[in-house]
């Protein structure tokens, strides 16, 4: 039988949000992601790592995203990925990830069946395929983008950039304080 350290153990009575939530008390301005940009590391401290998530929560939130419902995310191995799945799970969505070399028509059967509310999309490729499958993707009330790159003429509102997201969740969190500690804590293993 192989025992495992006490502290992994208490760690199996939280969700994987919650955990980061003790992970940034704990670790707070140490080194949790280290990310290469244009040849030079952005490092994101656990506390930062933790700021992001609920910024993602709160905005979830603000856009319409009740507990329960479903979130889609169409990403590369970026921070982003990361904040935009714990951020929906601390928020009390289900998350799925779908490869980004996915079709249209492949994006459109996934999402259908996974009765997707918002997506997070990594950058202009993408969204240019939710776009195309649009009104055949029915329960998609906004799709997130991080890369903003090429997208300056898109004016959308079923657009919103993950920068603006970032916002409307900052923007509630001065509102309502508590709100996101509601949230995390009513998540269940």
């Amino acid at each position: 039988m192989r025992l495992e350290p006490s502290y992994l153990y208490q760690l199996k009575e939280y969700t994987i949000p919650q955990i980061l939530f003790k992970q940034a008390e704990a670790l707070g301005d140490r080194v949790a992601i280290r990310k290469k940009s244009l040849g030079i590391w952005r490092k994101i401290s656990w506390r930062e790592y933790l700021e992001f998530v609920k910024y993602t929560c709160l905005g979830l939130k603000q856009i319409g995203l009740k507990r329960g419902e479903h979130v889609a995310i169409i990403m590369d191995n970026e921070p982003e990925w990361l904040f935009s799945e714990l951020g929906a799970q601390a928020m009390g969505a289900v998350t799925m990830n779908l490869f980004t070399s996915s079709t249209a028509k492949e994006l459109a059967t996934l999402l259908n069946r996974f009765d997707a509310r918002v997506v997070f999309a990594q950058d202009q490729e993408q969204v240019d395929k939710l776009l195309e499958i649009r009104e055949e993707i029915r329960g998609v009330d906004r799709v997130v983008f991080v890369d903003p790159t090429g997208m300056s003429s898109y004016d959308d509102p079923w657009l919103i950039s993950f920068k603006e997201l970032l916002k409307l969740g900052k923007e509630l969190d001065e509102k309502k304080p508590d709100l996101f500690q509601n949230e995390l804590w009513m998540g269940k293993k």
